[in-house]
């Protein structure tokens, strides 16, 4: 025979005997007539109580169906029962859908202490307490409901060191004044809800209205649900503290859930966590939750939240995730960290920041096809101020195989707000369909944040300011590389694709595609690829791959917009393939826009090709900010195929102080150049510089340009302009590094508009060539160089050969400027060789070659000296005689031995030929551009020749 209870509770320490005397009192008051039958044999029992002290270890105490008031105990035994409810008065038969009520006015309706105990059909209600289980015990419930029961902690279930298991069993309408509504788990213990109808709801409590968990462990499984309850503080549905561990499992598993009612709580709608862990997986959710305050479906700090396998923190359905006017609609995270990975997802959530997550000094993994967002923007998480995706403060993101998508921010950051020592780390990761009405469409960067993108996607985000991709204002450093993408991104304002305010920012390998600011055409929008400004800087860098900018679309700077003092564009690549910066267009610099200051560097093979403008087809520099663009490692940027309707097909310069600088250079391509209208103030199917600006290029190629407007290649008015070809060695030739080939300036329906095939230099311009050669250009006037208006050019060791004037001056018109010509070759031009006309027009030759040009030489009245003019020409040392060329078919102008024009010129400081050949070598000065030298056997047989005549002397 085994002990009875109440004979061990005397024996117990206090409280156990507080309970087994409270019971004594309580036994007599059982209702008469109620009845228990141990198996549904033997004696029928008046006292359920009596039942459960006679039942042996696996016996089945039945009670009939009813109301009955008292305590039933069941402690320190070794027999394993259960107490069955819902039977006929006899305790034979079952009644389907019957429940067993007890009640305890005082003390819960049951007490379990060191035993095990299966309870199927009963309802606790209205007592003190429902159901306590201490010492170790082992409880399940089956088909129970516990309810409308008060009491400090654990209104309805109150677990001290023991497993309980709800099985289709409801926990509902209990108030707790301190913790635990519904269930207090405390000291290790151990709470399982699973299967359909197994819910904990509409429980109120001071903290962890639903559950509360101290040091102990909770699971939500198998279609089971928390909701509907209501925390006056902390953890609405659920409060973890202290090492506990809360899981939520199961495709119809919840912690809150809509349409029936989410739970509310001033910090942590769904879950409050402390010291804790959270794991929402297999599908299980966090939804349809509420706050005053932070963290609207979980609140987690000094903890570790965990989403996987398809978990969800909110929901699938529109309106149905989690919301809160304060910070972390779905999560916020605090000294913790968060793991989303295996699909997990972040979705649907409302917040002032953070929609989806707030994280403050935390450490957010988002891995395996996790997700914060949706596909779409009306599951996306939203946020009415910043981040709605994320927002973080000095928080370490790490993004891999992630995405973030469809999120909605009324201010900055659709997708990410990172702000203030928030490192993010993004591989393989997807940015897509973000909004922020503000500025950062997908991502959004402040104060000291830094974030290192690779193999990236940024797309089809969209700001209704700045930076529909990203928007960077942080003094950390940004990059971006390994393949990564930032496409078809728009902004209203400035920056489509990424807007750089502060900071160093480098990409590599990366392409920048499709992207369009001043999206909503009100006119104010620069930079549809790149926005760069307030002296920040960005490095473009090609490495195994190449980096690209094209496609792109903007008011100003289609493809990258700079300005401001210290601010830096630099596009860089050292290897053979090129990098694109490609059909790009705006109003203004449809690939490059440069103003105030700002500096712009393109370095190594870099194609500036299709680009599209009203000025500046390739670029634009404006005031005062500096252009550069030259060779490294042997490979040079080129300009092809870029047009403008107005002024400079591949580039357009205008301001006092603003510098073009060339270096290495193709503007045009065979069959490929820049074209440009305009009319007569417009032009420069290449080049045009206006207004004081400035431009120096040095062994650069002009070819195939095209201008309606005068300057097929060049359009000089008001600018200074300086170009010419240097060598670090002579060259072989027969054409000097700088040439300007088959470029024309020609509008059929008012020919006289062409002006300058290849250089027209207008209204006081100043512009010097050195060491270039025109070859097969065209225009109406100056079919390679016309000078008007005040304007200044000086030509050295020039070669201009086969160029046509459809009017006057195949080679040179010159219109009331000044224009001199030194050591200049002038040959086989059609429609006259060099022309002047109007007041002040002056031209002045010294030891130039022009020779087979059609119809005249040269005009009259031009100052002519030591020069080689067919047919003659009045003026010192002049003559007329055969130059010998080597090989005019070929358009080699170079001297032979026998020429006329070889040791006669005379000296005027020009030391180099076109090729860089010293000057003079033999008795004096070459005529022309180039200086005959002989080969070097005649050079060593000639010296030979002058050793023998020293020693016979």
């Amino acid at each position: 025979m085994k002990d009875s209870f109440i004979s061990r509770c005397v024996h117990s320490p206090l409280p156990v005997r507080m309970w087994a005397v409270t019971l004594c009192c309580l036994l007599p008051a059982l209702e008469a007539g109620a009845v228990a039958r141990i198996n549904g044999t033997g004696t029928l029992y008046a006292i359920i109580q009596n039942a459960v002290n006679a039942a042996h270890d696996g016996d089945v105490v039945r009670v009939a169906t009813g109301s009955y008031v008292g305590q039933i105990v069941h402690g320190w035994s070794t027999n394993r029962i259960t107490l069955m409810g819902g039977y006929d008065t006899n305790c034979t038969g079952y009644i389907g859908g019957g429940l067993t009520g007890l009640r305890s006015p005082s003390g819960p309706a049951m007490y379990v202490a060191n035993a095990v105990l299966t309870i199927d059909g009963l309802d606790l209600a209205h007592s003190d307490g429902g159901i306590s289980a201490a010492d170790h015990s082992t409880v399940f419930f089956i088909n129970c409901r516990i309810h409308d029961n008060t009491r400090q902690d654990g209104a309805g279930i109150h677990v001290d060191s023991s497993l309980v298991t709800l099985d289709h069993t409801a926990v509902y309408h209990n108030d707790a004044a301190t913790n635990g509504g519904g269930v207090a788990l405390i000291n290790g213990a151990r709470l399982e809800v699973l299967g359909t109808g197994s819910d904990i709801m509409s429980n109120t409590a001071w903290r962890g209205a639903g559950v509360y968990a101290n040091r102990s462990f909770l699971f939500v499984r198998d279609d089971a649900d928390v909701y509907g309850n209501n925390a006056v503080e902390n953890g609405g549905g659920v409060y973890c503290e202290n090492s506990s561990t809360v899981i939520v499992a199961g495709a119809y598993s919840c912690i809150g859930i809509a349409p029936a009612g989410g739970n509310k709580g001033f910090d942590g709608g769904g879950v409050y966590a402390l010291d804790s862990l959270v794991m929402v997986t297999n599908g299980g959710s966090i939804a349809y939750n509420t706050v005053v305050d932070d963290g609207a479906g979980a609140y987690v700090t000094n903890s570790v939240l965990i989403i996987e396998t398809d978990g969800s923190i909110g929901s699938s359905v529109p309106q149905y995730g989690n919301y809160t006017f304060g910070q972390g609609g779905g999560v916020y995270l605090a000294d913790s960290a968060l793991h989303m990975r295996s699909g997990g997802v972040v979705r649907n959530n409302r917040a002032s920041m953070g929609g989806g997550v707030f994280a403050l000094r935390s450490h957010m993994s988002i891995t395996d096809g996790a997700t914060i967002g949706a596909s779409s923007t009306n599951l996306g998480n939203r946020s009415i101020r910043q981040g709605a995706g994320i927002s973080a403060e000095m928080t370490r993101i790490t993004l891999s195989n992630a995405v973030i998508a469809g999120n909605v921010a009324v201010m900055e950051g659709g997708g990410i707000y990172a702000v203030l020592g928030v490192v993010l780390d993004a591989t393989n990761a997807v940015m897509r369909g973000n909004y922020s009405e503000t500025s950062g469409g997908a991502l959004y960067a402040t104060a000291s944040a830094t974030a290192s993108l690779a193999q990236v996607v940024v797309s089809n985000n969209h700001a209704a300011l700045d930076g529909g991709g990203v928007h960077w204002v942080s003094s950390g450093s940004l990059v971006v590389q390994g393949a990564s993408m930032i496409s078809h991104n728009t902004a209203d304002a400035d920056g489509g694709g990424v807007c750089i305010g502060h900071g160093d920012v480098r990409f590599r390998d990366t392409i920048v595609d499709y992207n369009t600011a001043d999206a909503d055409l009100a006119g104010g929008g620069n930079g549809g690829g790149f926005h760069i400004a307030y002296g920040s800087r960005l490095h473009l860098l090609a490495g195994e791959r190449t980096v690209s900018v094209s496609g792109n679309k903007a008011t100003l700077g289609g493809g990258v917009y700079a300005s401001g003092e210290d601010t830096l564009f630099e596009m860089v690549n050292g290897y053979e393939k090129p990098s694109p910066l490609n059909n790009n267009s705006a109003v203004s610099g449809g690939g490059i826009y440069a103003t105030a200051l700002a500096g712009v560097r393109v370095l190594g093979s870099v194609q500036i090709a299709g680009c599209d403008a009203t000025s500046g087809g390739g670029c634009y520099g404006a005031e005062g900010s500096c252009l550069a663009f030259a060779g490294t490692n042997g490979y040079a940027p080129s300009f092809a195929g870029n047009r403008a309707a107005y002024r400079g097909g591949a580039c357009y310069v205008t301001g006092d102080d603003t510098l073009l600088e060339l270096r290495d250079v193709s503007i045009g391509a065979p069959h490929n150049g820049n074209t440009c209208g305009g009319s007569y103030d417009g032009g420069g199917g290449g080049i045009a510089a206006w207004n004081d600006a400035t431009v120096t290029a040095i062994n650069t190629r002009f070819e195939y340009n095209i201008s309606t407007g005068p300057g097929g290649a060049l359009h000089a008015n008001d600018a200074r302009v300086y170009i010419a070809s240097e060598y670090a060695q002579p060259a072989a030739g027969p054409l000097p590094a700088c040439v300007f080939m088959a470029n024309a300036s020609t509008n059929a329906p008012v020919w006289d508009v062409g002006r300058g095939g290849a250089v027209y230099a207008n209204n006081m311009a100043d512009v010097t060539l050195v060491n270039a050669a025109f070859i097969s250009n065209l225009s109406y006037y100056g079919g390679a160089l016309c000078a008007q208006d005040g304007a200044d050019c000086l030509a050295v060791n020039g070669v201009m050969a086969a160029n046509t004037a459809q009017g006057r001056g195949g080679a040179l018109m010159n219109i009331s400027s000044s224009t001199r010509l030194l050591h200049c070759t002038v040959a086989d031009n059609r429609w006259q060789g060099i022309d002047a006309t109007g007041s002040l027009a002056a031209v002045v030759l010294t030891n130039c070659i022009v020779w087979a040009n059609t119809n005249i030489q040269i005009a009259s009245a031009q100052s002519v000296h030591c020069s080689d003019v067919q047919g003659g020409y009045a003026g010192t040392r002049n003559f007329s005689a055969d130059p010998v060329f080597a090989d005019r078919a070929a358009l080699d102008y170079q001297l032979l031995e026998s020429s006329p024009c070889v040791d006669t010129g005379v000296f005027v400081f020009v030391l180099r030929d076109c090729l860089g050949v010293l000057r003079t070598f033999g008795d004096g000065a070459d005529i022309g551009a180039y200086e005959y030298v002989p080969e070097p056997a005649a050079v060593l047989a000639l010296g030979c020749v002058a050793l023998l005549i020293r020693r016979r002397k």
